[in-house]
């Protein structure tokens, strides 16, 4: 634990926010000053929720290293042998893995956001390549703050909420450094949703997800390599478990058309960072090629309307992250 937590000397941060909690609401100077938040080789102890400060709800850190680019990452896929394996979830109209490693500028200008496709094709090439390199504790990728930069996806081995499960080993650290190439030890970075303290408070609407799906006696679970892996619980504010259960309910309310509604993040004023979660039907790069029906609406309001902050009928919500046009030229990854 020790090591994890002390890492490699450094000069000791500035104590304001994010190591500092905020006071009153969130705001664009509290956003920027996540945003340029350096990464640490060492991890404050208050920023661990363990012993003392166990019920501390500091921001999400990840321990770990940032990815330049995908490059690496595709290539061992190549490799290994693993394809992208296409399911009813996918979103339909939105990049497959395909798309993603470049399949003309034609193709660039027309599909700009990550399907579900390729989450579950990059959650699976990690999940290889832990088996391969034997690792005791198998990493993930978070997406974090790097000063200068949009965010990044980074190789995580271990987040400051996940210390209480044990810690990263010497030789997992050694195995992925060779493997990636990476000129530098793991870090400790800041989550790209989670940056604030409290951060249940704010995204907590992304978890009624997991309220649903205990109604619907959905058991906790994930998906790897199109294998259902059952888990003890559904974790509180994980992303990609929520994408899990949303997939389920769908299943479970019998929309099973591909491509199926899905979890978006898209602009909503007043709300932290300035965007929230919704359940989207579809998104205008696909609209040539899909209908709605009026049956899955009316099944997804019986479910979510409670949930639903205006339900005055589906509406159309500028995404998150592609609000650009042509954005896919400033989201390279």
């Amino acid at each position: 634990m020790e090591e994890v937590l002390k890492a490699k000397p450094q000069a000791r941060p500035k104590l304001d926010f994010p190591l500092l909690p905020q006071k009153g609401p969130l705001t664009a100077t509290l956003l920027e000053k996540a945003r340029r938040f350096e990464p640490m080789y060492k991890l404050p102890t208050f920023l661990a929720p363990i012993g003392k400060y166990a019920n501390a709800r500091p921001p999400r850190f990840h321990f770990g290293w940032a990815l330049e680019n995908l490059d690496r990452l595709y290539e061992t896929a190549t490799e290994l042998g693993v394809k992208p394996q296409p399911c009813g979830e996918d979103l339909g109209g939105e990049r497959r893995a395909e798309g993603e490693v470049g399949n003309g500028e034609e193709e660039e200008e027309e599909t700009t956001t990550i399907s579900m496709t390729e989450l579950f094709f990059r959650h699976d090439i990690i999940a290889a390549l832990s088996k391969h390199l034997q690792l005791a504790r198998k990493p993930y990728l978070a997406t974090v703050f790097q000063p200068g930069k949009e965010e990044t996806v980074m190789v995580a081995l271990v987040e400051n909420y996940g210390l209480k499960n044990g810690v990263a080993l010497p030789s997992d650290i050694e195995s992925l450094s060779k493997h990636f190439g990476f000129k530098t030890g793991p870090m400790w970075y800041i989550d790209a949703y989670f940056w604030m303290w409290n951060g249940n408070k704010y995204w907590y609407y992304g978890n009624c997800v997991f309220d649903v799906a205990k109604e619907f006696n959905i058991k906790p679970h994930i998906i790897e390599g199109n294998q259902v892996i059952p888990k003890p619980e559904w974790v509180e504010n994980d992303i990609w478990m929520q994408y899990v259960a949303f997939n389920a309910i769908a299943k479970n309310l019998g929309i099973t058309e591909e491509p199926g509604p899905y979890l978006a993040t898209v602009i909503c004023p007043g709300k932290p960072e300035g965007r929230s979660r919704m359940v989207s039907l579809m998104e205008n790069i696909a609209y040539k090629s899909e209908a709605i029906l009026l049956d899955d609406i009316e099944k997804l309001r019986d479910c979510f309307g409670k949930y639903f902050e205006v339900d005055e009928g589906p509406m159309w919500y500028l995404d998150g992250y592609f609000w650009t046009w042509n954005s896919s030229r400033y989201h390279c990854e």
